[in-house]
């Protein structure tokens, strides 16, 4: 939903211009109200001009200060959004996320979307000791478990708090490796007859066709 109104916003930025007729940057400051703000926001973003915002007395302000440090490629310009932590959030998230940044998500102030932030750079760089820096203790499992899931890294699966998801989290790590071995550390007897049950599905499967070929010659 964030990203939609955001998209939403910049939409209309971007066509704001072009509807009131501010066929140049001169004739922004022709414009009223909204209608104005987003003009220079939109020149602004195009030409990578930060002067540009000092022309905005609103909000829209650090929205412009976002749009030219995105143009611009420069995470260090979200630090001038300034009492203003939602559109600073997203700024430094938004970097954070493309480049990988764990010191980047540590300067966002909402504390959920800074998990959020460590949550996603930690899958994308495959690095498990980033889940360690979220604060909800609930989010850190659930990092740790998509990572361990979809990686493979049966490590992670042992920091997992709780007998069931520790299980669980190895029997898809055995599952994603073809490593039946794996099965035999799950302490569960339900879950440990389970996995093994898939592997010999699996064999089955594969032996199926060649054995009904060799009976039939």
């Amino acid at each position: 939903m964030l990203l939609i109104a955001i998209l939403t916003i910049l939409g209309v930025i971007i066509a704001g211009c072009a509807l009131f007729g501010a066929s140049t940057v001169d004739e922004c400051e022709k414009l009223t109200d909204g209608d104005k703000d987003s003009c220079y926001v939109k020149y602004a973003s195009e030409r990578k001009d930060i002067e540009l915002c000092e022309n905005i007395n609103t909000r829209a302000n650090n929205l412009c200060l976002k749009s030219v440090a995105e143009a611009m490629g420069d995470p260090n310009l979200c630090a001038k959004i300034v009492n203003d932590t939602y559109w600073s959030d997203i700024c430094y998230k938004d970097f954070a996320e493309q480049i990988g940044s764990v010191e980047l998500c540590e300067k966002i102030e909402h504390p959920g979307d800074k998990d959020d932030c460590f949550a996603k750079v930690a899958l994308d760089t495959e690095d498990g000791a980033i889940c360690e820096r979220i604060s909800d203790l609930g989010k850190v499992d659930a990092c740790k478990y998509t990572l361990a899931t979809e990686s493979g890294n049966l490590y992670l699966c042992q920091e997992l708090r709780g007998l069931l998801n520790r299980d669980v989290c190895r029997m898809k790590v055995a599952l994603k490796t073809g490593n039946r071995e794996i099965c035999d550390f799950i302490g569960i007897g339900d879950l440990k007859r389970e996995c093994n049950a898939r592997f010999d599905a699996m064999a089955d499967s594969s032996s199926g066709p060649s054995s009904s070929s060799s009976s039939s010659a």
